[in-house]
């Protein structure tokens, strides 16, 4: 169970460190330490919050509310638009010189 819940999180948490490093070009230091910063938040929020929902809806009804949170992790990153690629390499560079 362990595992499952682990390699989940990995396919979550490098993806999203990945794309906020391509994103931002000036300040990509303080925009991943915020971004890295969610995980160590959301493991301090979420452990209360299951333990709660336990309570309250049963662990059949606790994992159906954790899949209806972590779907939405499927809608932002179908939202994701990868930046404009900026060709500087020497061939593009030649090849506009010579049109």
């Amino acid at each position: 169970m362990q595992f499952g819940a682990g390699f989940g999180s990995s396919l979550m948490y490098l993806p999203s460190v990945v794309i906020v490093g391509v994103h931002f070009e000036r300040r990509r230091a303080l925009a991943t330490s915020i971004a890295v910063s969610g995980t160590g938040v959301g493991m301090i929020v979420f452990a209360p919050v299951v333990e709660h929902l336990l309570e309250v809806f049963g662990w059949r009804g606790t994992l159906l509310v954790e899949a209806g949170l972590l779907l939405n992790v499927c809608v932002f990153a179908f939202l994701y638009v990868p930046p404009p690629v900026e060709s500087t390499s020497a061939s593009s560079q030649l090849t506009n010189t010579v049109r």
